[in-house]
């Protein structure tokens, strides 16, 4: 089988790794059919390039967007003069359940994930399917995991791209092991196979948030029931809203009122682990989404009051050009709100007018609008809403077609106008606050939103001054306090903040 021996390297911060020692990789299982392989990543390689340590709950957020492992190989020391800088880490990654990773490479090009992680790790070893005789030797151990394609990729190769739903898990599930009650409930429910997993790793905590007032003494449906059924055959442990949860269950009529869930923005936000679903039928949801599917992945959508823009404009202009490079997140913001921002900022001289003599700061955001860097909506209207017109829909798309083309100073008129209609029975003093409040019953209903919920997890407001508040599952915090908290941009702060 291959092996590779080269330079091993870990990072120690953000721009700085530190040299481990001459290492061997040896494949220990043959690759998938006509799948990736160690030997194509390392032909051109003298060196791997470790990236920082995970606890292991870290993994399922990395996986989600990658296919199955294609390749497993054991990482060691090349010599015994190597044996000191892999055995501390080696210890190490054990005593915490932790693994790492570096990027897969062929032709200069990423297209996956080399996951690190030591032999002993019960969880890690199910989720690569390490073998048994592979496992507690007290090795580390690599899996080759490629990237799924993106959407662009698949419009290159002539793919059909769809938004399909995950495998069924009765698909690999052979029948006989089953009784046909459990493959009723499974095949009521839409089991997914990703769920299956997830669950069989490792005995897992859940919370069923299953009605339009939860918590609640109220009686749990027939759906719930299956659903309660099924999780206690795979063992997992029903727990309160307040404590540790490892997946959260949402039924389809509940969803509306689940931004009533306690802690919700806190736990989208700091515990990326924690999975949730949505389940169940309901008349408010079309049939295409009913059944078991994942909700709130990662990511996030960010938007903006009037307040945040005229007290620091360049600096959410900064934060929207982040915003559209990276891939996990995305913003917008209300016509209404560029109208007062533009008000605030002009001490009663026309806005268009200190446009027209390139006078007005809010000029930068303005452009970004027409070169479609940062999108101008309100939230589409969803099915099932009260006092929402038939032909809603209809006339929101007749909006949103109608900016298009439009330069600079057409999207600052139109913003103007739809704010002044929308808005005359408002008084000066009433303005600021009735604006606010919108964004915040728009941002609300983005959570509803289907492809909001299937692509994005966290909802975050960035306000004027003040510290930080979460209300409806939203994160409402001036600008200075945002932060991916992620990866993308290596110079965040350690707590997530944006460096001064």
């Amino acid at each position: 089988m291959f092996q590779w021996t080269g330079d091993l390297f870990i990072d120690v911060n953000h721009d700085k790794a530190e040299r481990l020692g001459n290492a061997k990789l040896s494949c220990i299982t043959n690759p998938r059919p006509a799948g990736l392989r160690f030997s194509v990543c390392f032909r051109a390689a003298d060196s791997l390039r470790l990236q920082k340590l995970h606890p292991a709950a870290d993994l399922y957020v990395l996986l989600r967007r990658c296919a199955p492992v294609q390749q497993l190989a054991k990482l060691e020391p090349q010599s015994d003069d190597d044996k000191d800088g892999l055995s501390t880490l080696s210890s190490y990654m054990q005593r915490g359940d932790l693994f790492t990773y570096a990027k897969a490479t062929m032709d200069e090009a990423p297209i996956g994930h080399l996951f690190v992680f030591p032999d002993s790790s019960t969880e890690i070893c199910k989720i690569f399917q390490v073998p048994q005789d592979s496992r507690n030797k007290g090795s580390l151990l690599c899996a080759l995991v490629p990237f799924k394609l993106t959407p662009d990729e698949c419009r290159r190769l002539n793919y059909r791209e769809t938004h399909t739903p995950e495998a069924h898990v009765l698909n690999n599930i052979p029948m006989d092991k089953l009784s046909l009650a459990i493959q009723r409930t499974l095949h009521v429910l839409r089991f997914p196979e990703g769920l299956h997993n997830f669950l069989t790793t490792k005995r897992r905590t859940y919370y069923i948030w299953h009605t339009s007032d939860s918590p609640s003494p109220k009686a749990p449906g027939y759906e719930t029931l299956m659903l309660m059924d099924i999780l206690k055959r795979y063992e997992a442990a029903p727990a309160t809203h307040k404590d540790y949860l490892s997946v959260i269950f949402v039924h389809a009529g509940a969803l509306d009122a689940f931004r009533k869930f306690e802690s919700l923005a806190e736990r989208r936000r700091r515990e990326c682990e924690v999975r949730f679903y949505i389940y169940g039928t309901h008349e408010s949801v079309p049939p295409s989404r009913w059944g078991l599917r994942e909700i709130y992945p990662i990511g996030g959508v960010v938007t903006f009051t009037p307040a945040a823009i005229i007290m620091d404009p360049i600096g959410v202009v900064e934060l929207i050009q982040k915003v559209e490079e990276h891939p996990l997140w995305t913003c917008f913001i209300l016509p209404s709100v560029v109208a007062m921002a533009a008000k605030m900022v002009c001490h009663g001289t026309s806005p268009l007018v200190l446009l027209d003599r390139g006078e007005l700061i809010l000029e930068e955001l303005l452009r970004m609008i027409e070169e479609g860097s940062l999108s101008l909506l309100r939230s589409p209207p969803l099915k099932g809403q009260p006092k929402v017109k038939t032909d809603a829909a209809r006339e929101w798309i007749a909006r949103q077609m109608g900016l298009l083309g439009m330069d600079s100073r057409e999207i600052l008129e139109e913003c103007i106008k739809g704010a002044a209609r929308q808005y005359m029975d408002f008084g000066e003093d009433e303005l600021a606050a009735a604006i606010d409040e919108e964004v915040l019953r728009q941002m609300r209903d983005m959570q509803l939103q289907p492809t909001i919920m299937d692509d994005y997890r966290r909802f975050v407001v960035i306000t004027g001054a003040g510290a930080e508040k979460f209300r409806d599952g939203m994160e409402l915090l001036p600008l200075s306090l945002f932060g991916f908290r992620d990866d993308y941009f290596l110079k965040e702060t350690a707590n997530g903040e944006r460096p001064k």
